[in-house]
């Protein structure tokens, strides 16, 4: 949960509860915390939301829809490195239990 994955979770969580899910304990830890890891977010965007952050991927399978977000840097010759997204894709295939759960991938471009 970054820079573009935090602020669309905490968009959804007024409309609907969400699992904010991170490989990064750490940040999972800054988050439960009212602390947004990229510095970006006041804590008074986390007050009162129905949102668990978490490192457990089992509470995933629940969801009816998966939101990937992860950085993808672009090199000097302007090809995205698409493997944080390829990883990510795989992680949270393997919390899809049904054709009914849609995955929607987004990614952010560091510009350079």
């Amino acid at each position: 949960m970054g820079y573009i994955g935090l602020p669309i979770a905490l968009e959804f969580v007024k409309h609907f509860s969400i699992v904010a899910f991170d490989i990064n304990k750490g940040r999972v830890e800054m988050m439960k915390n009212e602390v947004s890891p990229s510095k970006e977010l006041d804590a008074s965007t986390f007050g009162n939301t129905d949102i668990l952050f978490t490192t457990n991927l089992e509470v995933l399978k629940d969801a009816l829809f998966h939101v990937v977000a992860v950085p993808t840097d672009i090199g000097e010759h302007k090809v995205p490195n698409l493997t944080p997204l390829k990883k990510a894709s795989e992680t949270a295939g393997k919390a899809v239990k049904s054709r009914e759960s849609k995955t929607l991938s987004l990614k952010a471009n560091r510009k350079r």
